[in-house]
């Protein structure tokens, strides 16, 4: 659905919208909140809508707008963002998850604009601008491509696509699960300065495994750090993949019984992985209208510990002979008893569809059909089978290219295929229906991060490509950059204690993108160039200077040794180098901090002696006790050189290992 100024959207509109309360507010800085809602009609999502307006005096004719799919808490830093560079802002929350795509954000823009001219009292062509980051990024990529006139540019970040959720959680876990015990050597050696490759020691199988996770995608640099989206087993793989139980429900079956399926004859870390455990019902309790809320067995089966440990489990329901399947309970299993659950959440969007489905599930059939007697399997068939999802939902699109990897020569795909993608549903239905197909409406600067295993970095590069066949390259380099953060993860957020002793907050560089946008429209300031990269496989690879690389983020050199290494003895005083340098045209050194990693974390940025565009620096470090350690040098750079502009003092950093013996 193409969305216009002077269109009217059936479900949100000026009829449907409504002002619930208008108030004065102070911080971060004096201005208007306008508190209002779409009214939902039955079956829909309700979309709560704030209005934050600058002064008159202090507004300067633009608005900006943050989307995301999902509800969440109100965010001061986009409040000051926008109010301190002339702008109302627009922010849109579907209650409790939106799943109308980009309609509702064009319906509350459009309103807003109409809203802001008669509170200013002003007929100016306002200007807006809309960014979002990881499902919002969707809405965004849908918005710069299906609308014309509500907004002026756009910022997507961290852009999954119809390869992302459920394909590259599966990928991840099946790392994870192959490699298992592997995943601590191969940590040691993608971090700085090992001198090992990551494939070193690996069998015949678990090579292939890790070979086969890089060229899908996932970055080097997250095994590192093993966690959700690559390098371990993610236990809310279930949750995250939950369309597939609901919309293509063979799939468990086929994957442990057809040919082709890894299941049918599984390697020895799935076999190894398998568990069943068999219980009786021995009571089943009811509520007072008669339905079965609790169901006891006689023994209560091992799930494994921590929070998640019970989120790869299934519970299926045999007759008393343990022969015939007759449904799926659904419920929290706490030692003896599954609880039912009576109601889930509702959770879609960006989440996928059917998780709704997954979290409410009861006896498949009749839930009067439970009694005493019947056996339950509880197992975690189903999780197992998800891990190797990616592999048999293939995106259809050709032109995502590390799907190769999952590809004959021939082009067609080494393993059978499913009907049913659960990754596409839900990248498009985030979305709003949008595919990416780069025909994009506007000014458009694209932020990805290259440490981020969920929107991976290949996926920024795709989708560059289709917007230079979609519009050609002329209008290609007139209306889109494409900026990549190195040492830079999924979330936008600073990273917690000492992950940023290895990881960069990408916020600030994301705020200048969108000051970039904005200078570009309203100014006819071309930004800096886009970064600059060499692809292999599914892995991007940053060119190694600030001037060849480009792009808008400092890049950090921390000088020592031979390959990131230096080895000395306790008590020697050792020299540490670093240089920091700027890409064209985007900014100044203005800070840089150091941690030396045997102390108490913490870095604390020192302002360069002057602004420049390069910045050699040097310390000198003595270590008291043997161990290995691991230095970083951190810096930021600013457009104009202004030190305490820190919401647009574009971080990175690098690190170098130091073995003491």
């Amino acid at each position: 659905m193409e969305i216009t100024p002077d269109c009217e959207d059936p479900l949100y509109n000026a009829k449907t919208f409504v002002v619930d309360r208008v108030a004065q507010a102070t911080t971060p800085m004096p201005h208007t909140r306008v508190e209002a809602h779409f009214s939902a009609p039955t079956g829909q999502s309700s979309y709560k809508v704030t209005l934050y307006l600058p002064s008159a005096t202090a507004w300067e004719g633009r608005f900006f707008q943050h989307a995301y799919p999902l509800e969440q808490p109100e965010n001061p830093g986009d409040i000051a963002f926008a109010l301190g560079n002339g702008a109302y802002l627009v922010n849109v929350a579907g209650v409790p998850c939106g799943c109308g795509g980009y309609r509702p954000d064009a319906a509350a823009a459009k309103i807003a604009r109409r809203y802001a001219q008669d509170f200013y009292k002003s007929d100016r062509t306002i200007r807006g601008y809309l960014w979002g980051g990881s499902g919002g990024g969707l809405v965004t990529a849908g918005a710069m491509e299906h609308t014309r006139g509500v907004w002026d540019g756009a910022v997507p970040y961290v852009m999954p696509n119809a390869a992302s959720l459920a394909n590259v959680n599966a990928s991840g876990s099946l790392s994870g699960l192959a490699l298992g015990g592997r995943l601590t050597t191969i940590a040691d050696a993608v971090a700085p300065g090992s001198g090992t490759s990551p494939f070193a020691g690996l069998n015949a199988e678990e090579h292939a495994i890790l070979a086969e996770t890089l060229a899908l995608g996932t970055p080097l640099a997250t095994f590192e750090t093993p966690g959700m989206f690559g390098g371990g087993s993610n236990p809310l793989l279930m949750v995250l993949t939950a369309g597939v139980k609901e919309k293509d429900p063979a799939y468990v079956e086929d994957f442990w019984s057809k040919p082709g399926y890894e299941g049918a004859n599984p390697p020895g870390y799935l076999k190894g992985a398998i568990r069943d455990e068999w219980a009786t019902v021995t009571e089943v309790g009811r509520d007072a209208e008669g339905r079965v809320a609790s169901i006891k067995l006689d023994r209560a089966p091992s799930l494994g510990t921590g929070p998640l440990a019970g989120m790869s489990f299934e519970y299926w329901l045999y007759d008393a002979g343990g022969r015939t399947k007759l449904g799926e309970l659904g419920g929290r299993l706490d030692k003896d008893t599954i609880w039912q659950q009576d109601r889930a959440p509702g959770a879609t969007g960006q989440l996928g569809q059917g998780i709704e489905a997954l979290l409410k599930r009861t006896v498949l059939g009749a839930a009067d059909s439970v009694a005493p007697g019947q056996k339950v399997l509880v197992n975690n068939r189903n999780f197992l089978a998800l891990h190797f999802y990616h592999r048999h939902a293939m995106p259809l699109d050709r032109d995502m290219y590390p799907y190769d990897v999952l590809r004959a020569a021939d082009g067609k795909p080494l393993y059978p295929q499913r009907s049913y993608l659960a990754a596409t549903e839900s990248a498009t239905g985030t979305a709003g229906g949008g595919r990416q197909t780069g025909e994009i409406t506007m000014k458009v600067i694209l932020v990805q991060s290259m440490v981020d295993g969920g929107a991976q970095p290949w996926m920024a590069d795709w989708y560059a490509k289709r917007v230079r066949t979609a519009i050609g390259a002329g209008a290609y380099a007139r209306n889109f950059r494409l900026y990549l953060n190195d040492n830079a993860g999924h979330l936008d957020i600073p990273p917690p204690g000492k992950q940023a002793a290895s990881s960069i907050d990408y916020v600030p560089a994301l705020h200048q993108a969108v000051l970039d946008v904005m200078n570009w429209v309203e100014r006819g300031k071309a930004p800096p160039a886009s970064s600059r990269y060499a692809v292999t496989g599914g892995q991007l690879n940053l060119a190694a200077t600030a001037a060849r690389r480009g792009g808008i983020q400092p890049v950090v050199e921390l000088e020592g040794g031979r390959m990131d290494r230096i080895e000395a003895s306790v008590g020697q005083a050792i020299s540490f180098r670093g240089t920091v340098s700027v890409p064209p045209a985007a900014g100044k050194v203005v800070s840089t901090a150091w941690w030396f990693g045997d102390e108490a974390f913490a870095l604390v940025p020192e302002t360069a002696p002057a602004p420049s565009s390069r910045l050699n620096v040097e310390r000198t470090h003595v270590y008291s006790k043997p161990g290995t350690y691991f230095v970083t040098l951190w810096a930021a750079s600013q457009r104009e050189g202004k030190p305490r502009e820190t919401g647009t003092a574009v971080q990175n950093l690098d690190r170098i290992r130091v073995v003491v013996r």
